[in-house]
This record gives structure tokens, sequence and C-alpha cells, in this order.
């Protein structure tokens, strides 16, 4: 993470509104099913996040004001996904992807 990223986790600790547990977030999640199957096409995937220099390559201005190095994991906002010659994998992707969740 970032420095400002950093600093802005330990702001939302000092303000007492972090939880120290994850059952609110996992209560329930057992009984969690998929509304509908879905197909999905064989599709290529990236084996490591976009740096900032391999983003340059397409977009020879862009910034990240937070990477430390070219080589960093890159930061896009929406409108600089869509000049890219390639999209995110969708939900179904990534859980595809993912592989099967196994039962608890």
């Amino acid at each position: 993470m970032a420095h400002a990223e950093l600093d802005a986790v330990r702001a939302i600790k000092r303000s007492g509104e972090v939880e120290d547990t994850v059952e609110p977030s996992v209560a329930g999640a057992g009984d969690a099913q998929p509304i509908r199957e879905v197909g999905v096409e064989p599709f290529l995937i990236a084996r490591h996040p976009l740096t900032v220099a391999q983003v340059r390559y397409w977009l020879p201005e862009h910034e990240d004001p937070y990477a430390q190095a070219d080589t960093c994991t890159a930061r896009l906002e929406d409108d600089l996904l869509k000049l890219l010659p390639f999209r995110l994998p969708s939900e179904a992707q990534w859980d595809t992807r993912l592989g099967p969740v196994p039962p608890r």
C-alpha cells in the first residue's frame, strides 16, 4: 500500500469505525447460493497485475500518483480502463478462474 492509503486505513482505525472481528461480514455466507448458472466462454487472463509501465505502453501520458515506481501495480479509474485495448474479467470469469469454492 502507498503511504496515503496506509494513512487512510490508520485514520479509520483511530475513529473507532473498525470492527475487530469478521463474523458480521461472513454471517450467513454458508447460506449463499448462486442465483443462476452462467456459462463462460474460454478467455485469457493475465497472470500478474498490470504495472504502471505496461499502462504507459498504451497511454504514454499516464501518471499514477500512488505508484512509487513504474514496476508498481497500476491504479486505473473507469475512464482510463475504457481507453485500453482489453477489459477486466467479468464476475463469472473471475469465479471460473478461481475454481469451485469448497464446502465448509
